[in-house]
């Protein structure tokens, strides 16, 4: 009876550690698992571990930590470090935790810090890297009472080796050095516990890591394709900028002065965007910038309006337009005098969008221009076309006025009207080389106003009739469902909307089509349109000659 009560008493007090601990570890993950880092998270949690499991010392060692970790009494740092390597040799994954109350009988150089640590419990948390938790008890000293010496020699009665009584059953006492108090069951399997909960907290962070390094990789696969389609965008631009401006220089002179200029508020424009990160550009240092030079502020530039944040996209149209107005000013109107003056003013309208003026005065009588050139179709032009906008340059005698109107959706953080914000545009007034019913129609869907005037120029040089250009889905949706169209160039990408729509309207009807585009690869082409071919920007003007020859007569605009 004494015996089962016993051992019920034992079973209910280990019973009782075994819910304390686990009170102490449910507590302690929680607080571990909102930690940044393992380590560091562990270190703080050094007296609740110290808690956990009865110890005098604690030491921590992690391989990306350095040295171990050291709270409480333990032993040195060279003997801690020394002890860890045997530790590494001796445990595994199999056989995770090490207890034992007399460390110095089973590792003899741990005899020189007995009395500090002569009890030793440890977990090989994992092994790569190499993280392990250890417990120390200090040394207690003990006497253990014999009924007799177990080492008194025997004496030889004198019947030899047969038994006989013993002369003397006197106490021995003896005294234990370097030992601790022992570990409990209750104890290991604590530390089993700690351990389990501990590689659940890891692998949970290795996981974490994991989703965030691919997270990583998709977002710089994403920026690596957006970078490459702003560049060739842009370089598709400056193409069509030379391009432009050959045609209406009169010298090779005119022609560098010319597109080194525009260039130049094409750069100021993309520094200031970048400042930003791309998020918008304020209208006033925008025009700081492309004025700057023609005395602002001062008796010849003058600007005046509320502080307001443009959109990338209309922050680049409008300052090549602002470019072109100056340019224009300077040699021809009123910054080409001392006494000429410019006034821009811009302020809100009812729609939520902003609008422009700009007023020369006290320059050289102006009159109406014979024949519209480059700079006044970019003014025109290009603002519809890039931001859905719209602008009109008159010439009275005092001097030129432009009214620029940008739409809501150009006000950085506004979100953009999802109806249709592009027109088709119509060609200039040229009398047609051939009957206008026999010449081939060809639809250009491009949201750059520099890109698609380029394009217009190949039609025109070819003969060919343009449709368009269409700068946002609906509109060029609108034109593909309802208009005579021979063949079509569709750039993928319109302001962040994919031209799919358009291109399934055109297969629908039988017309063939191609893509353009400034990303590196076709491959996020959907399955149904992955074997059209794809024109890369910047063109190569006969390759998209011969794409356009091959689709009129006749091709399907595939790859083949």
């Amino acid at each position: 009876m004494l015996s089962l009560q016993l051992d019920v008493q034992l079973g209910r007090e280990q019973f009782g550690d075994r819910l304390k601990s686990r009170d102490v570890l449910q507590r302690m993950i929680l607080n571990l698992a909102v930690e940044d880092a393992y380590a560091p998270g562990i270190a703080h949690r050094a007296s609740e571990l110290l808690g956990y499991i009865q110890a005098d010392g604690l030491c921590l060692f992690e391989d990306a930590g350095g040295d171990p970790v050291s709270f409480g009494r333990t032993p040195p740092p060279a003997d801690l470090a020394a002890l860890i390597a045997w530790l590494s040799q001796r445990m595994d994954s199999d056989d995770p935790v090490f207890a034992t109350d007399r460390l110095g009988e089973v590792w003899p150089a741990a005899r020189s810090y007995s009395e500090t640590a002569s009890g030793l419990l440890a977990i090989l948390v994992s092994r790569k890297p190499r993280r392990f938790i250890l417990w120390f008890r200090r040394e207690i000293v003990h006497t253990v009472i014999w009924g007799g010496d177990p080492t008194k020699p025997v004496n030889r009665g004198p019947n030899a080796n047969r038994l006989s009584p013993r002369a003397s059953f006197d106490a021995w006492k003896e005294t234990l050095h370097g030992r601790s108090r022992p570990w409990t069951s209750s104890d290991r399997d604590a530390a089993l516990d700690l351990r389990v909960a501990l590689l659940e907290v890891v692998l949970r962070r290795i996981e974490a890591a994991a989703a965030e390094r691919q997270r990583a990789r998709e977002h710089e696969k994403l920026l690596i394709a957006e970078l490459d389609h702003r560049v060739k965008n842009t370089l598709g631009v400056i193409q069509s900028l030379v391009v432009q401006t050959s045609r209406s220089a009169t010298s090779m002179t005119e022609f560098v002065t010319g597109l080194e200029r525009r260039i130049r508020s094409m750069a100021q424009s993309h520094s200031l965007l970048t400042r930003s990160h791309w998020t918008g550009v304020e209208i006033h240092a925008l025009l700081r910038d492309e004025l700057d030079q023609y005395g602002l502020d001062g008796a010849a530039v003058t600007l005046s309006g509320p502080d307001l944040v443009l959109a990338p996209k209309a922050a680049l149209a409008l300052s090549l337009a602002v470019h072109e107005l100056a340019t224009n000013a300077a040699k021809y109107g009123a910054l080409s005098t001392l006494q000429g003056v410019v006034a821009v003013s811009w302020g809100a309208v009812a729609n939520g969008g902003i609008e422009l003026s700009w007023r020369e005065s006290g320059g050289p009588a102006v009159s109406p221009p014979l024949q519209r050139g480059f700079g006044s179709r970019l003014i025109e032009q290009a603002l519809m076309m890039e931001t859905g906008g719209r602008s009109m340059i008159r010439f009275p005698d005092g001097g030129v006025q432009c009214d620029i109107v940008l739409p809501a959706s150009s006000i950085a953080g506004a979100l953009p009207d999802s109806g249709a914000k592009a027109s088709a545009r119509v060609p200039d007034a040229e009398p047609p080389a051939v009957p206008r019913k026999s010449r081939p129609r060809v639809l250009i869907v491009e949201d750059s106003y520099l890109i698609s005037l380029l394009l217009e120029q190949v039609l025109e040089d070819q003969g060919w009739e343009l449709v368009g250009p269409a700068t946002r889905v609906p509109a060029a949706l609108a034109l593909a469902q309802t208009e005579r169209i021979d063949a079509a160039l569709l750039d993928i990408n319109l302001d962040g909307e994919m031209s799919w729509p358009v291109a399934m309207a055109l297969r629908e009807r039988g017309i063939p089509f191609a893509f353009s585009t400034g990303y590196g690869s076709a491959a996020d082409l959907p399955a149904s349109l992955a074997d059209v071919f794809v024109l890369k920007k910047p063109f190569q003007l006969a390759e998209v000659e011969s794409r356009m020859q091959k689709m009129l007569r006749g091709g399907t605009g595939s790859l083949h």
